[in-house]
């Protein structure tokens, strides 16, 4: 028997405080991983196995402090108070709560994500929610055994307060650590759609200001200091209307902000990077641009062919090949090479469209890498290996991600239609930077 709710939560917090600082560094797989059947159950489970460990050490606590012949202060502590014990109840049904929902998306096939990143913070933070909501729910069945004696009315709508924190948390505290149908997008491997379904009446600014950051200040992530860089003598076509000033920022805001380019940059930390920041829509600006042009060749051609000036001005020579994307501009153009050289470059492209769109119950590398490996020749796959492996990286996990990512990039090229002026963007880009060389 229980006889201390009180005891029992304001352990079950130490707990959870002490596990998360101890784990405050694990992280689970990759961010936004499909996760499989028995990880999802014993993550459901979490908050009821931390509740039965506190209760376990109320037990030793109460047992230790109590002598046996104190039998009316047994009686006294048995009799707990009642706002301990709603708020210990209301945890309880939190914790049944995510086993239900864990158990049913398990047989409705619901792919759930998990954001691998900072997994035990996440963790951490789910579970301390649930804990304060039981307690403000313990509070308000408190306070509705008072206004009952006035009003009837009072107590029901202190149930219905209680209902919508109780509802309000979970699905709060779920966001932060679950994905919910985990398929494949437009943009990078095994996430949800992100650009797509970007809501079109979100605000997009462009000033110099963006992400709260002036020009001139010292930004630690700013690596290459983008920020510090202007080029008002550089004359640009301006067919998208942004301006010069603006069409500077946005540049600054790509290159330092949404692709987070530092040197050494790995493909791991690319694709990282645009992956994140699509899906939680960091910087609009990127989005409504990228929205603007994807489907449109034509708009993409003339864009660069306008913007260049200012791309060859922020991405200098030096940069470019400190940040390590000549590797991986050469990485995207091998690809290209091997699948449309391959015996029917179409039907290869749109296979590997379908298996990046199919939802399976298998782990997404699991299922998705061996069916794209064919289309890699061997030494495309050996140059990307190399590269994680000189990034220290887990090496076949990391080289499966960024094969997958590289090869399915232009599976989503074809689909927009837009795969040969990228291609010959890319070229492009290659050849400037090629002819500079001897300058470096």
């Amino acid at each position: 028997m229980i006889k201390s709710y009180k005891i029992v939560l304001i352990i079950q917090f130490v707990l959870l405080l002490a596990l998360s600082l101890l784990f405050f560094k694990f992280e689970y797989g990759d961010e936004y991983r499909v996760v499989d059947a028995i990880p999802l159950l014993i993550i459901s489970f979490s908050p009821i196995i931390l509740l039965l460990l506190a209760i376990i050490a109320q037990k030793i606590i109460v047992a230790v402090l109590q002598s046996d012949s104190a039998e009316a202060d047994k009686a006294k502590s048995i009799a707990a108070d009642k706002f301990w014990k709603n708020s210990f109840f209301a945890n309880l049904v939190f914790g049944a709560g995510c086993v239900i929902m864990a158990i049913v998306s398990i047989v409705l096939k619901v792919y759930v994500g998990l954001r691998g990143y900072e997994f035990s913070s996440r963790l951490s933070v789910f579970i301390a929610l649930m804990l304060f909501a039981s307690l403000l729910i313990g509070l308000l069945f408190r306070v509705r055994d008072f206004v009952n004696e006035i009003s009837k009315l009072l107590g029901v709508l202190m149930i219905a307060i209680s209902v919508i924190i109780f509802a309000g948390t979970f699905m709060l505290g779920s966001n932060c650590l679950f994905l919910i149908d985990v398929a494949a997008n437009d943009n990078v491997v095994g996430t949800l759609k992100t650009v797509e379904e970007t809501p079109e009446e979100m605000e997009v600014t462009y000033g110099d200001e963006e992400d709260g950051y002036r020009e001139g200040d010292d930004d630690p992530e700013d690596h290459f200091g983008f920020y510090k860089m202007n080029y008002p003598e550089i004359k640009i076509e301006d067919n998208l209307g942004y301006g010069h000033n603006d069409s500077q920022s946005l540049f600054r805001l790509f290159l330092s902000k949404y692709l987070k380019l530092e040197s050494d940059q790995s493909f791991n930390e690319v694709r990282s990077a645009i992956h994140v920041n699509n899906y939680y829509n960091s910087y609009p600006a990127i989005t409504e641009l990228d929205k603007k042009l994807r489907r449109d060749p034509e708009a993409i051609r003339e864009s660069f062919n306008g913007y260049k000036p200012l791309l060859y001005a922020f991405l200098s020579d030096r940069i470019y090949h400190e940040s390590n994307l000549n590797a991986l501009v050469d990485a995207l153009i091998k690809s290209h090479d091997d699948l449309y050289q391959s015996e029917n470059p179409e039907e290869s492209l749109n296979e590997i469209y379908k298996i990046m769109s199919a939802n399976r119950k298998e782990q997404f590398l699991d299922y998705s890498f061996p069916l794209i490996r064919p289309y890699v020749s061997d030494d495309a796959f050996q140059s990307i290996k190399n590269e994680a492996e000189s990034h220290n990286y887990e090496v076949d996990n990391v080289t499966k991600l960024s094969t997958v990512w590289i090869y399915s990039f232009w599976a989503r090229r074809h689909k927009e239609k837009n795969d040969t002026v990228v291609f010959e963007i890319l070229q492009e880009i290659k050849e400037h930077y090629s002819d500079n060389d001897d300058l470096l």
